[in-house]
């Protein structure tokens, strides 16, 4: 993992072991800002100021913008002529590209919105709320009505909505955050079914996930699928798990990857899933063969720190990048018929 590298960094080695360590682990992980910020650093501690500028300009190159100005020893750069290229280049990563504004806020509401997602059936915004364990309905006038709520249903994290089939569905779990919260509800979590746009529930299907975890790291939002799958993620599990035939199982990958920090997953086809994660960016579970994989990513490009991600379109899908420098929302087309990503679009 990214961490793992940096604190391996920082432990009682000599400057050429570590420098020589950090060197192999930005080749394995190009994509990583944060192994080649340690690099960097690394670098200028060994005295070596033209391998710590080349690693910055590799943090430039993949759109990330770190704060240098608050670590002194990068800033030890400060004087070199080559760092005032790098200088720009990190600035000019710091202007927008598109326009981000506030559609609308929720005024004195004491609840705890989870989720998001419209509906035209239900004639507005639907809001997954985890400390009111409910579900809210916001009209286009700003008014909110209940679509789902009541002491049987637990904190609603995520939502997903199938307009043709007129469906809602709901990843809900216990959590300390949620009015009524007892110990003993530690662990419970369902997957609701509920009618649109009257909101009834049509079905409940309970599994049980990992105690203790903060509650942004319960469950994702669901992702319907073929055949009347979903799935949907259990960051600190961690955990994919799967709706098929009335029942809740976890996904057993059997070899290659296994997503150690999955946060959001989203359908490329009927048999295969893409997981937003934020340690390894986007992993590919092969749902018949039980292999995960990490598509290879174009040149200079990165997507470390995804949070989460929507398919748009045949190939085509829109994630997030919430704990990087700054935060991104990129487009990413994949290679048709090769295990690979064609191009990774940055949108704000």
């Amino acid at each position: 993992a990214v961490g793992e590298v940096g604190a391996a960094a920082a432990g009682p080695t000599g400057e050429g072991s570590r420098l020589d360590m950090l060197a192999t682990a930005a080749a394995e992980r190009p994509d990583a800002p944060e192994v080649l910020l340690a690099l960097a650093a690394a670098a200028i501690d060994a005295g070596d100021e033209s391998a710590a500028l080349t690693a910055l300009t590799s943090v430039a190159d993949l759109g990330f913008s770190p704060l240098l100005e608050r670590d002194p020893v990068l800033m030890r750069l400060k004087g070199a002529e080559r760092f005032k290229e790098v200088w720009r280049r990190l600035a000019e990563n710091r202007v927008p590209r598109g326009r981000g504004e506030i559609a609308w806020t929720l005024r004195d509401h004491a609840g705890l919105p989870a989720g998001l997602a419209w509906s035209d059936r239900a004639g507005g915004m639907l809001i997954a709320d985890v400390g009111a364990r409910a579900v809210w309905r916001r009209s286009a006038a700003g008014q909110l009505t209940t679509l789902l709520g009541g002491d049987g249903i637990l904190g609603c994290f995520g939502l997903a909505v199938d307009e043709s089939g007129g469906v809602l569905w709901v990843t809900t779990a216990a959590a300390p955050v949620m009015r009524g919260y007892t110990r003993e509800a530690e662990g419970r979590a369902a997957l609701l079914k509920v009618e649109l746009p009257g909101g009834r529930e049509l079905g409940s299907y309970e599994f049980t996930i990992s105690p203790g975890a903060q509650p942004e790291a319960l469950l994702s939002a669901p992702a319907p699928g073929p055949g009347g799958r979903v799935a949907w993620a259990e960051p600190a599990g961690p955990r994919i798990w799967i709706f098929e035939d009335g029942r809740v199982t976890p996904l057993n990958v059997r070899r290659g990857i296994v997503p150690p920090a999955p946060q959001t997953v989203a359908w490329e086809t009927g048999d295969a899933l893409l997981v937003a994660d934020r340690v390894l960016g986007l992993v590919r579970l092969d749902l018949r063969s039980g292999e995960g994989m990490r598509p290879a990513l174009p040149p200079r490009s990165s997507l470390v720190d995804l949070t989460s991600i929507v398919a748009v379109a045949e190939g085509e899908f829109v994630a997030t990048q919430a704990g990087m420098w700054p935060s991104r929302v990129v487009r990413i087309r994949l290679a048709p018929g090769d295990d690979s990503i064609a191009a990774v679009e940055v949108l704000e």
